[in-house]
């Protein structure tokens, strides 16, 4: 079936069939994604109905907080309210919201005035020893956005949280191998888990974070012509992202059984995140894959193997999304076969340009 351009809302037709796929609000309100078929009649009937039902549903409204105004914690709760947060992935909302959980608990009741700027130097040293750079940084960038709301409001002159000197973590991981990537691939087919297969090759091939690769639709793939359409999260941008042949066979074998690629073989459903977590870790052990290979590093894996290949800084960023050059040179790691790529080019050029000396000294 070829795409068909079809004008009812959250209704979307890619060479797979039909899909229904709720807005974020939606989905806070219980909708969840599903897979039409291909019959278009039946497919436009089913939407139209599926958004009737989500006119019809009530929205509640937020729960009260019991906190007094002007103090840390009510910005926190207007920052929760705000449509910027609404618009944050699932992830970033769990992420943010630990953060400003132990900030709400260090500093909820004062008044921005009264969190001086020695106190959250103190606070920094103690967050870094205690609970590791990663998360100290998490905390204290979600305290400076804080601070910013708060000076925006009148209730401080100036961040006292601006230019902590946070040290940056990540990329200190070396990618994964082939060899590792086919073994815990063999390991997840002969536990009876190829979804957990799928995943590795879509982390592996399109670069995309984890908690997007367990829920990625396939609504967002054209199976014809083995492209993904893709919105990357840090840029905001869309791209048509192409699959490896790898991938589309992959594609190709697995059951299209919902709207989601990643199903569990247990409940048929999409994997919870913690859930995917256990049984990806039980069959990298099968597999013999070191203990600090985390899914995520395949994502690194992808920076690394596009840097191979002798792709530019903004090809690389173009697949895995990272919005700067300075996060693409982290993951990218310089190795043996960059260093002959780049000499097999300088030797190209010589090679087009034989009149060109040798001697760059020389005019």
């Amino acid at each position: 079936m070829g795409t068909v351009r079809v004008n009812i809302q959250y209704l979307r037709s890619t060479a797979s069939g039909f899909y229904w796929e709720p807005s974020r609000k939606l989905k806070a309100q219980g909708f969840a994604a599903e897979a039409l078929g291909k019959d278009p009649a039946k497919a436009f009937a089913r939407a139209k109905a599926l958004n009737e039902a989500a006119k019809a549903k009530p929205v509640g409204p937020i729960a009260s907080s019991h906190v007094r105004e002007g103090t840390v914690a009510w910005l926190i709760r207007i920052w929760q309210r705000s449509p910027g947060w609404a618009q944050l992935s699932d992830a970033s909302r769990r992420s943010y919201g630990t953060a400003l959980r132990i900030i709400e608990d260090w500093c909820g009741e004062f008044e921005p005035r009264a969190v001086t700027r020695k106190a959250i130097k103190a606070w920094q040293r103690s967050l870094e020893t205690g609970r590791g750079q990663a998360m100290a940084n998490n905390i204290l960038l979600r305290l400076h956005r804080l601070m910013e709301m708060a000076r925006d409001e009148g209730l401080i002159d100036h961040n006292p949280a601006s230019r902590l000197g946070l040290r940056k973590t990540g990329g200190n991981q070396e990618p994964w191998s082939r060899d590792e990537i086919d073994r815990v691939c063999a390991a997840a087919v002969a536990m009876g888990r190829p979804s957990i297969r799928l995943a590795v090759l879509l982390a592996a091939n399109i670069g995309q974070r984890e908690s997007d690769i367990i829920k990625f639709s396939r609504s967002r793939y054209d199976s014809a012509a083995g492209i993904f359409d893709i919105r990357q999260q840090k840029t905001k941008r869309r791209i048509g992202l192409p699959a490896t042949l790898e991938l589309r066979a992959a594609i190709d074998a697995a059951p299209a059984v919902s709207p989601v690629f990643v199903i569990s073989e247990e409940t048929r459903l999409p994997y919870k995140e913690t859930n995917f977590q256990a049984v990806f870790r039980r069959i990298c052990r099968a597999a013999g894959i070191p203990e600090d290979r985390k899914f995520m590093h395949l994502r690194h894996t992808m920076a690394t193997l596009l840097g191979e290949a002798g792709c530019t800084d903004e090809e690389i960023r173009s697949v895995t999304g990272h919005a700067d050059r300075q996060t693409v040179a982290r993951y990218a790691r310089p190795n043996t076969t960059m260093a002959t790529n780049a000499i097999a080019k300088l030797e190209k050029m010589t090679a087009d340009f034989p009149s060109r000396s040798r001697n760059p000294h020389k005019p």
